[in-house]
């Protein structure tokens, strides 16, 4: 099997929900070819450029900070398949428009400009998460949208893009403070019916809900997030979520992470990490493990013809 490095937000998820996947994607000697993104995946991806290139030119005058280029260009190209730009480029540029329409992108930058340190968009970090049953601790990998520190809390906040092609999109995750619902060409403002709003180390958040009652992987990524930017495990830190649903709802979600969620959290990616090391990847005895990746290489030959011909296939629709 090949060599994993480190666990991300991505790879446990997949772990739980499908650990075939898992294996063939991140173990499996020989590794199958990667899908083309999809227009969902891809406007999320576009919209990503368009918000980061300007909140950077908004708060820093510039979109060079640090030496890193954060111009649209430069994100765009970088995170949008070559195959799909064209598409994403016009879907991207109408999320954005309806996230600054709405008045969530001048929330946020009131939000941003709390910060005592520059914000940081766009990056990678890794570090080592301290477990007892791990030696050396558990390498974790993250990639954060959004990480900023006020004089009293430390911030991790995201953007998710839900349903934009959908015919009938999903609604609103619970627990937001603010939804904003375009109809007519008019936004109108609400809270959801259960949140309990109160000013926390100054910020406005909502009592009542802990992102895991909302949605686990939520959770799971924004605690993986605070824990490699230096966030110690049980701290109380601020986490946030706008979400984009559809084409006309943008809501706003500022909550925490309860401490007996992040011990059970880093609990569960310990196992995960001790299991991928001795190589006991699956449920059972370890000789059932071992006979279900066996199964699984000898069908890998089938698996990755069947990734091919999807890939194929995907490339065509965008041709014709």
């Amino acid at each position: 099997m090949r060599e994993v490095k480190y666990l991300s937000p991505s790879s446990i998820s997949l772990w739980d929900q499908n650990r075939e996947e898992f294996y063939w994607r991140y173990l499996a000697e020989d590794k199958p070819a990667r899908l083309l993104q999809t227009p969902p995946m891809a406007v999320g991806s576009s919209f990503d450029a368009y918000v980061k290139s300007e909140l950077t030119r908004k708060l820093f005058g510039t979109t060079d900070v640090a030496g890193v280029d954060h111009s649209f260009d430069a994100l765009f190209t970088a995170q949008v398949e070559e195959h799909i730009r064209d598409e994403a480029r016009v879907q991207g540029a109408a999320v954005m428009e309806l996230y600054r329409s709405s008045g969530a992108l001048a929330d946020l930058v009131l939000e941003l400009q709390t910060a005592i340190e520059d914000p940081r968009f766009e990056f990678s970090v890794e570090g080592r998460i301290p477990h007892e049953k791990v030696i050396g601790g558990i390498p974790l990998l993250g990639r954060p949208d959004i990480f900023f520190r006020t004089k009293d809390v430390s911030i991790v906040d995201d953007w998710k893009v839900n349903g934009w092609y959908a015919k009938k999109p999903p609604s609103p995750a619970k627990g937001y403070l603010k939804c904003r619902n375009l109809k007519n060409g008019i936004f109108t403002y609400k809270t959801h019916k259960d949140v309990c709003p109160m000013m926390i180390k100054g910020q406005m958040i909502d009592t009542y809900f802990k992102m895991e009652d909302i949605n686990p992987s939520w959770a799971t990524q924004e605690t993986i997030y605070a824990w490699v930017l230096g966030v110690e495990v049980e701290a109380d830190y601020i986490t946030g979520i706008d979400q984009i649903v559809g084409r006309s709802r943008v809501s706003s979600i500022r909550n925490r992470v309860s401490s007996e969620y992040q011990h059970q959290l880093l609990d569960r990616i310990a196992d995960i990490w001790n299991r991928i090391t001795l190589g006991h990847i699956f449920d059972g005895t370890r000789e059932e493990s071992d006979a279900r990746i066996q199964m699984l290489d000898n069908y890998a030959e089938g698996y990755r013809r069947d990734q091919s011909e999807h890939k194929d296939w995907l490339e065509g629709v965008f041709r014709s």
